[in-house]
This record gives C-alpha cells, sequence and structure tokens, in this order.
C-alpha cells in the first residue's frame, strides 16, 4: 500500500515538476515579446 501510493505520488510529482519546467521557460520567452510589445 505505502510503496504503490508511494509511486503515485511520485509520478505526480514528476508531472508538475515537467509542467513547472514548461511554465517557466515560457516565462522566459515571453518578456521578449512583452518589452518588444510596450516599446
Amino acid at each position: 500500500m505505502i510503496q504503490t501510493n508511494s509511486g503515485a505520488i511520485a509520478k505526480k510529482c514528476n508531472l508538475l515538476l515537467q509542467l513547472a519546467l514548461k511554465l517557466i521557460q515560457i516565462n522566459q520567452a515571453l518578456p521578449k515579446y512583452n518589452t518588444n510589445n510596450e516599446q
């Protein structure tokens, strides 16, 4: 029970980490367009 639960939690954590990394990459790319549009 504990092992299966921890495994499921680990998978969810990995998915969340991947989503977070994607969001960080997008946020790093957006300011370039935002600054260009604002100027």
